[in-house]
């Protein structure tokens, strides 16, 4: 189970600092941050799901 949060995260990283770099060179940085705000707090809410679980 943690090898498996492991990848998730090492792809979304990825994915999150290739989309950075090619919004960045678009000019278009505000839209994800927007994106990273709602995707945080969309992780947040998981992790206080799972929290209720344990």
């Amino acid at each position: 189970m943690k090898a498996v949060k492991l990848f998730v995260l090492l792809v979304f990283c990825t994915v999150a600092i290739l989309g950075l770099e090619w919004f960045v060179t678009r000019g278009a940085l505000t839209p994800i941050l927007g994106v990273f705000l709602i995707v945080y707090l969309i992780l947040e809410k998981i992790k206080e799901q799972k929290g209720t679980n344990h």
